[in-house]
């Protein structure tokens, strides 16, 4: 007896290459092999591009205010080496004019400190005040009313009695107030109690 054989199973079909489903899943494996290298590259280019962003985030989170809002940016302009060496120089000037101008004198009527005399006029024993001679402004920082007085010595006259030779009219000054006063060179300052005055001079 005679036994047909069984046919293949490709042998009625179309071979493997002609069928459909066989290149999907051709073209699946090739998109898989050369889409993940081209993947890596541009994730690596992307890290690359980001890290320097990162960065500058990280400054700009630095600048931020308490309240947590940003700080604007402003730009600084450029300063020119000139421009640079004038403001170094007029800030030099500010300070060296401030050294030079000289520390207001305070009097304290009753009070030597450091400009007062012990001076005895009509049996009168008073604290007079030399001050270097010049124009100045007087203050009062006290509390009530006082009057400045600028007078050139004490001298005897023909009947034996002192007296004073004033340079001209005396100032009265109010509290808070201030007013100026020329003392002459070698002359002196009276003051009554409970005056204090605040010389500065101009």
């Amino acid at each position: 007896m005679r036994t047909t054989p069984k046919p293949s199973p490709n042998a009625s079909g179309k071979p493997l290459y002609k069928r459909w489903w066989v290149w999907v899943i051709v073209v699946v494996v090739l998109a898989g092999a050369f889409g993940g290298g081209k993947g890596e590259q541009q994730s690596a280019q992307v890290k690359g591009a980001e890290a320097p962003k990162a960065a500058e985030h990280s400054k700009d989170a630095g600048k931020t205010e308490k309240n947590g809002a940003k700080e604007p940016e402003t730009e600084k302009p450029a300063v020119k080496g000139s421009e640079a060496g004038k403001d170094a120089g007029a800030e030099a000037k500010t300070e060296s004019e401030a050294a030079k101008s000289p520390k207001p004198i305070t009097l304290v009527a009753g009070e030597k400190g450091e400009y007062g005399k012990e001076l005895v006029m009509n049996e009168e024993r008073l604290i007079v005040y030399y001050v270097p001679g010049g124009t100045y402004s007087v203050k009062n920082i006290g509390k009530y009313g006082t009057q400045v007085t600028v007078y050139e010595g004490v001298r005897k006259g023909d009947n034996g009695d002192e007296y004073t030779s004033v340079s001209g009219s005396p100032a009265v000054i109010m509290p808070g107030r201030s007013a100026d006063v020329v003392v002459p060179e070698g002359w002196f300052i009276e003051i009554k109690e409970p005056s204090r005055i605040e010389l500065t001079l101009k």
